[in-house]
């Protein structure tokens, strides 16, 4: 199928242990389709982050979205994305924006995202009725080692998205 569209097929990325994105898929791109979108990055339903999520991740990630928002925002990009959420879809076209990052973790994912707006490219959300796994937070929540890796995702993810927005816009080809 994605032979058949070309560059307007779209890719989608998402972390293994979120497998309960796949049947989402379909309904998000709908959306995606319907706004013209060049990239989207699928927006977790507020009560099933917050119910379904350990506790630490539920703020820590709702910070830091609203974090990158604001610097998104404060470089001239109207970006209300779910930053941390982890996937996202592009067209086809677009793909060379993620080939040509050499990331070395979630920035290798996300960095790309802010590149895609300062190429113009149309990037927005949607909402998709998203619930992690009772067993992730049942490990997760309370545990130091993992509130500690929410710490250093912010601390190194952050930083190179910021750094990103405020890089030069591409001149108009």
């Amino acid at each position: 199928a994605a032979r058949a569209a070309g560059d307007a097929a779209w890719l989608c990325w998402q972390e293994p242990e979120k497998d309960a994105m796949v049947p989402l898929w379909a309904a998000c791109l709908g959306a995606a389709s319907e706004r013209a979108l060049d990239v989207v990055v699928p927006r977790r339903r507020a009560d099933l982050f917050r119910d379904t999520y350990p506790v630490e991740q539920y703020h820590s990630e709702s910070f830091a979205n609203a974090l990158l928002t604001a610097a998104a925002g404060d470089a001239g990009f109207d970006a209300d994305l779910d930053w941390h959420f982890g996937p996202f879809a592009l067209r086809r076209a677009h793909a060379g924006l993620w080939r040509a990052h050499a990331g070395e973790l979630w920035d290798a994912q996300v960095v790309p995202v802010a590149d895609a707006l300062r190429a113009g490219l149309r990037v927005g959300g949607a909402e998709v009725p998203f619930a992690a796994p009772a067993a992730m937070k049942a490990e997760e929540e309370g545990s130091l080692a993992f509130i500690r890796k929410r710490l250093d995702q912010i601390n190194f993810l952050d930083p190179k998205v910021m750094a990103a927005l405020k890089k030069k816009r591409p001149a108009p080809a």
